[in-house]
């Protein structure tokens, strides 16, 4: 065998191992991708409606388990169930009728069920690697929703139960801490069909058609982790 030939042959062997290599460094890098997540969080909500106009006045604890689905790094689908307080009363209800002439003072027990779609402004993951992932993202959501709502006159004891569908509109930020924790910041409001978070439908009497008309809403400021779990398929890369 000539040296020309050897030297070929060593170029050859070269070049092979370093794409076998480069291919090992990209399965690698992938590793830390993931479908699925799981978690929990806490935080508070608030109540909008007739008895209440502040959006950042009587905030009450609420708690929620999530699960969340990755097509890809900039989305995700989140199944979200959250229980928590709501509370009010006449007196802050910013209206001078129902401040002189109401004496409700309410505290309300919702559960709710969303389906929110999550959309990343950049790649969401564990920085360093050729596609340019960013541990630390902005994000909006939106979906649809389902609540039970118990809510009890403190002042005559009367209860009322609701069952109520919501658009849920939110934005926040998520942050990585290690390959398979997650974190988040997340800011959600959800207009309900129902005008009875605070047990009492038209205070004032006035009458309205449409489905999200004259109707109460909440808020939910909330800060959750997630476990990430069912990694992507390196051999087939979906």
């Amino acid at each position: 065998m000539t040296e020309k030939r050897i030297m070929m042959l060593s170029k050859m062997a070269l070049c092979l191992f370093l794409l076998m290599l480069c291919a090992d460094v990209a399965e690698a890098q992938e590793a830390d991708y993931y479908r699925m997540e799981v978690g929990a969080g806490l935080g508070v909500q608030n109540y909008l409606g007739d008895y209440n106009r502040n959006l950042f006045r009587g905030f009450q604890p609420m708690g929620e388990v999530v699960a969340k689905y990755l097509p890809n790094e900039r989305m995700a689908i989140a199944a979200d169930l959250s229980i928590g307080a709501l509370k009010g009363n006449a007196k802050n209800a910013g209206d001078p009728y129902i401040s002189t002439h109401d004496f409700t003072d309410f505290k309300t027990t919702i559960g709710d069920l969303s389906l929110m779609f999550e959309y990343n402004f950049w790649r969401h993951g564990m920085a360093g690697d050729y596609r340019h992932l960013k541990p630390l993202v902005p994000y909006v959501a939106a979906g649809v929703g389902a609540s039970y709502i118990n809510a009890k006159d403190n002042v005559t004891g009367q209860k009322t139960n609701d069952f109520s569908f919501n658009i849920p509109l939110g934005i926040g930020v998520k942050y990585k801490i290690a390959e398979r924790v997650n974190s988040g910041l997340e800011w959600t409001i959800h207009f309900t069909s129902s005008d009875k978070l605070d047990g009492v439908a038209d205070p004032l009497g006035i009458k309205s058609s449409g489905l999200f008309k004259n109707t109460d809403c909440f808020t939910q400021i909330k800060i959750y982790v997630t476990y990430s779990f069912m990694a992507k398929c390196r051999q087939c890369n979906n």
